[in-house]
């Protein structure tokens, strides 16, 4: 984690906040070290059962929809049909990830 932390506020400026970058493009977003750095902390935190969004804010998973939080799952709730919409299938994938991991609670 310290790898991470100490990288994003590095690369933090007066101009440019990368933990706010980070959130919009998740794990995709890490360069240099930070890839290998965050897959050691996502595999902690899985273990411990605390499920990382890799995409960074949920909202990431369908950025096409410009809505935020809470509106942003209404307008998928309402407009996609969740076990078939192509756009949704990272987000399918993250949730049976969450759902199948063994001694789930």
């Amino acid at each position: 984690m310290k790898i991470i932390y100490d990288s994003m506020n590095a690369k933090s400026s007066s101009e440019v906040d990368a933990w706010n970058q980070i959130k919009k493009t998740g794990k995709a977003g890490f360069t240099d070290s930070e890839p290998a750095a965050y897959e050691r902390v996502e595999a902690v935190c899985k273990s411990a059962g605390l499920f990382v969004v890799p995409v960074g804010e949920m909202e990431c998973f369908v950025k096409t929809i410009n809505k935020e939080k809470k509106d942003w799952v209404y307008y998928v709730l309402e407009h996609y049909n969740l076990a078939t919409e192509q756009k949704l299938d990272d987000a399918r994938k993250f949730v049976m990830s969450v759902v199948n991991k063994p001694n789930a609670i």
